[in-house]
């Protein structure tokens, strides 16, 4: 069985640390792959394609970046036939209805961003449901 991967797209290290040690504590076997903005995402991903390299699982990706923040970035994933396969999900301390609403009726899930680490437990395990749904698919 591949290695499960899991693409996190934040420009706060901070937070990408944080999950990556909860997604790690919750499956140890799972590899997190880290961009720092949507521009480096897109570029590690069709680099990955390219080599016939393993897609992530999934895609977790903050809304508020630099250089191409997460709403474009999904614009992209979206718009390629095949990046278009995996799964996305929001992570973001945007409480905006407008943002909920849109990526609702694009069926992807959006969390807001815990303010304590103790509730990044069950972020990361709904994170990695995501990847047991795509292991059933290959």
């Amino acid at each position: 069985m591949a290695r499960k991967i899991i693409l996190y797209v934040d420009d706060d290290a901070d937070d990408r640390d944080l999950l990556s040690d909860a997604v790690l504590s919750q499956d140890p076997q799972t590899q997190l792959a880290e961009a720092k903005n949507g521009l480096e995402a897109i570029n590690y991903l069709i680099a990955t394609v390219q080599s016939g390299g393993t897609l992530p699982c999934v895609i977790v990706l903050d809304l508020n970046m630099p250089f191409m923040d997460g709403r474009e970035t999904f614009e992209k994933l979206k718009a390629d036939p095949v990046l278009t396969k995996v799964p996305v999900v929001i992570l973001t301390t945007s409480p905006s209805p407008h943002d909920k609403a849109y990526f609702d009726k694009k069926g992807i899930e959006l969390m807001i961003k815990p303010n304590h680490i103790s509730y990044l437990d069950p972020i990361a395990r709904s994170i990695l449901q995501y990847c047991i749904g795509s292991e059933r698919s290959n």
